[in-house]
């Protein structure tokens, strides 16, 4: 089942990126100064056009629910469950063009809690990554397809029998799909739902594969 939603998540994240970012490599105009500095083009009845699609930094930040999946040894009888848990994310990037955008993301997750045969665990920390969009559409509305790499960081409290804790960090895959609804060009609403997949080979941290869904507001800086 897990390797089924991977695939799902994977192959819809993959194919949103790559359908943006291709058309943006090939088809040999970039997006300069001098486009931008067409945006404000009037209509055939005088009023202004707006670009949602400009080049530029922007960062965002949302409040999150990590839906977190404790997998143990697949081979064993071993019974886990996990709690889902809030948290927070942000991100700083760069519009490179109308359909590319490249960003550094943070993760804050509070109190995961996963069961392991009656004893708990407890996993607070988050991750960063660094990550590239698709943006198929350009207009008010944007869906978004995202792919990145980065590193998770946890603590991780052992709650019942042997009351320690450990701290363990891991590279992470992370990919996902979501969409920007722009109420100005500075200012939209950003809504996305990703899958992060540490990918070490051993320890508590490979075992916990966690989803999250975002919501929250991108702010574009730096320019009028």
């Amino acid at each position: 089942m897990r390797i089924r939603i991977f695939a799902l998540v994977l192959g819809a994240a993959s194919a949103i990126t790559l359908s943006s970012v291709a058309p943006a490599l090939g088809d040999g105009d970039d997006y300069t100064a001098d486009d931008e500095a067409d945006d404000e083009e009037e209509d055939s009845e005088g009023g202004i056009i707006w670009h949602y699609d400009r080049s530029g930094f922007y960062f965002i930040a949302q409040g999150a629910n990590y839906i977190g999946t404790f997998r143990g040894n697949p081979t064993s009888s071993i019974s886990t469950s996990t709690d889902d848990s809030f948290g927070a994310k942000g991100a700083i990037g760069y519009r490179i063009n109308p359909h590319v955008a490249a960003e550094v993301q943070f993760d804050w997750v509070q109190g995961f809690n996963a069961n392991v045969n009656g004893s708990g665990k407890n996993f607070n920390g988050g991750g960063i990554t660094a990550q590239v969009k698709g943006y198929p559409l350009t207009g008010r509305f944007q869906p978004f397809g995202m792919l990145g790499l980065g590193v998770a960081g946890f603590e991780i409290r052992h709650t019942k029998e042997t009351r320690f804790k450990s701290y363990q960090a891991d590279l992470m895959l992370r990919f996902g799909v979501g969409m920007n609804y722009w109420f100005t060009e500075k200012v939209g609403m950003v809504l996305d739902a990703g899958y992060s997949w540490p990918t070490g080979a051993s320890g508590d941290l490979d075992d916990l594969d966690y989803a999250s869904f975002g919501w929250g507001f991108i702010i574009r800086i730096g320019r009028d």
